[in-house]
């Protein structure tokens, strides 16, 4: 699950939200980092410091991740859920619960 892992939503060949996730694993712990551009451009929201992370994951069965993410940019907060398709090397993703503002679909599947 390591890595960099990408999700777009396009209507017509025109892409009008992006989030890309960088995740790090250390044993059954992940963290991470997102980047998302929604409303193609006009909400931007990020954390690029690779020293501190807005999402932390903690693996609660076989290939499942269940965490929590902030928003450095905006301030909101949530719980989410991550599969990882080892098979087709993707990641199933779905907010639980939140509150205030962030831009991150509410589910969606990331590739590579």
């Amino acid at each position: 699950m390591s890595g960099n892992w990408f999700w777009k939503y396009e209507i017509n060949n025109n892409v009008k939200h992006t989030t890309e996730f960088v995740f790090s694993v250390n044993g059954n712990q992940i963290n991470g980092n997102y980047c998302s551009v929604f409303y193609e451009g006009s909400k931007i929201d990020c954390e690029e410091s690779e020293s501190t992370y807005c999402i932390t994951l903690t693996l609660v069965e076989t290939n499942v991740y269940e965490g929590t993410f902030q928003s450095f940019s905006h301030g909101g907060t949530g719980t989410i859920k991550i599969i990882y398709l080892y098979g087709s090397n993707e990641l199933e993703f779905e907010i639980l619960s939140s509150e205030g503002v962030f831009y991150l679909p509410k589910i969606a599947i990331f590739h590579r």
